[in-house]
């Protein structure tokens, strides 16, 4: 049996040579101006989310039920056909 794995995800990028004068203004300080740099980019683990959780029923209790009768259905598909505004 072959196991499939999925390709992990990019989490480091680096930039060799980088003229400090393509930086933004911040990673700048404290270089020459007129330098190259080496640039890293690293992903940092994500902390989950702590505290409650709220659920879809919470979410919605607010609202109400959010249903209508046959007849207030039919009723207001009359008044759009016919165009009266009752």
């Amino acid at each position: 049996m072959v196991e499939q794995t999925r390709p992990s995800a990019m989490n480091k990028i680096i930039r060799e040579h980088v003229p400090v004068s393509d930086l933004p203004a911040h990673p700048r300080e404290g270089f020459e101006p007129t330098a190259d740099v080496k640039v890293t980019i690293e992903s940092q683990p994500v902390e989950p989310p702590t505290g409650p959780v709220m659920t879809l029923e919470a979410m919605f209790a607010p609202r109400g039920p959010n249903y209508r009768t046959t007849e207030e259905v039919v009723a207001e598909i009359r008044r759009i056909r016919d165009g009266s505004d009752e």
